[in-house]
């Protein structure tokens, strides 16, 4: 018996959020980085949510967390219900 492969889920692809350059990513960029972060939970948006190049995504998410550590982006969000 042969295995199939299943077919791909259908997912919820958001639109595009912002056209990042790859000179603009810096973990200084706060105002950039923002953008890649879900806003009710804190996490970073995955490479189908934020609609970027996989190679961009890592320079994103790696440049997240520089930030972080620095102290210039908080490492999680209060949501006022």
């Amino acid at each position: 018996m042969a295995f199939t492969k299943k077919p791909f889920k259908n997912f919820k692809k958001t639109p595009k959020i912002i056209v990042v350059d790859e000179r603009e990513v810096d973990y200084k960029n706060t105002d950039v980085l923002k953008n890649f972060i879900d806003y009710n939970t804190g996490k970073i948006l995955n490479l189908r949510q934020a609609g970027l190049k996989a190679k961009v995504i890592r320079k994103v998410k790696r440049a997240i967390k520089r930030s972080r550590a620095v102290g210039l982006m908080p490492f999680t969000t209060t949501v006022n219900h």
